[in-house]
């Protein structure tokens, strides 16, 4: 398992290992204590959600707050998708910026979004099944949403521009007027 640090030091993408024989192959797709190494932090998930959406569908931009902010770690096992993770710590050089990258089952990617950062995602197939695992349970009072169109944000969702996007997620609010990380 080889893991990259992106433009965000803290957003990973995690590439699994693939070993071929004269059998065909085998892919090693995550393994829990090198990645908890390689973030210098044990990672222990508690759920995993399921979610099946269809093409230009986006969620997003997700997270809780503290005490139950979560770490999330995605993976498509049927589809493809453009993942966003933003920087939502006032105290980050990085606050308010984001970083994007394609999860797919063909590149087999994982993509991880760290406590302090908002998560979203547009499928860009016919639809794609995803899976995220979470490091604290759901908490609907600590649940937050920032506007996926938020223009202090310029997130460019994989030229994906009138995407078709929940209630709940239209609600969500600005990165100005939002409560975040500290």
């Amino acid at each position: 398992m080889n893991i990259t640090n992106t433009a965000i030091r803290e957003v990973k993408i995690v590439n699994p290992d693939v070993f071929h024989d004269s059998n065909g192959f085998l892919i090693e797709d995550f393994n829990l204590e090198t990645f908890g190494k390689a973030l210098d932090h044990a990672v222990e998930f508690v759920d995993e959600r399921l979610i099946h959406s269809g093409r230009h569908e986006l969620m997003g931009l997700h997270y809780q707050l503290p005490p139950h902010a979560q770490e999330k770690l995605v993976h498509v096992t049927n589809g493809q998708t453009f993942q966003v993770a933003v920087d939502l710590r006032k105290s980050s050089p990085d606050f308010g910026k984001w970083i994007g990258t394609v999860v797919s089952d063909e590149n087999r990617i994982r993509f991880w979004v760290p406590e302090g950062f908002g998560h979203g995602f547009v499928t860009l197939s016919d639809f794609a099944d995803i899976a995220i695992g979470v490091t604290k349970a759901f908490d609907k009072e600590s649940e937050r949403c920032i506007r996926w169109d938020d223009p202090a944000l310029e997130i460019d969702w994989h030229g994906i521009i009138a995407p078709r996007v929940s209630l709940k997620d239209l609600e969500g609010k600005l990165l100005y007027e939002a409560q975040v990380f500290v």
